[in-house]
């Protein structure tokens, strides 16, 4: 007989002043009692476990496509960013170019004009 059936043969002598033994027909009640409950723990544990597989599965599934969410927002935002900075250099360095044609055509223009004025003293002279 193990402590179990023991403490509860001396719990009902307690509490009930009913005598038992471990041939008492009512023990086989706690004994039925213990192996459907191993069984329904065990049970309990399988489920568990399916449980936390598919759980796992179910947030791996999360977190691809958290991930891929991420990937694609910040691969959106470097294009556009991309995009604009193009825009910008291109804008800039058309704004310059245009900037250094017009002061070279302005030095080529007083230059002209230095030569010509050179020509009429040369020629008036």
């Amino acid at each position: 007989m193990d402590d179990k059936t023991e403490e509860l043969i001396a719990l009902i002598a307690k509490k009930h002043g009913i005598a038992l033994d471990k041939t008492d027909p009512i023990m086989v009640v706690p004994t039925l009692l213990r192996y459907l409950l191993d069984e329904s723990q065990e049970k309990q544990g399988e489920i568990l476990d399916e449980f936390k597989s598919e759980l796992q599965s179910a947030l791996m599934q999360w977190d691809y496509s958290a991930k891929d969410k991420a990937d694609r927002i910040l691969n959106a935002a470097l294009k556009a960013n991309t995009e604009v900075m193009e825009r910008v250099l291109t804008s800039a360095a058309t704004e310059t170019a245009a900037i250094i044609r017009k002061e070279v055509q302005d030095e080529i223009r007083k230059s002209r004009s230095h030569i010509e004025g050179a020509r009429k003293l040369t020629f008036s002279g």
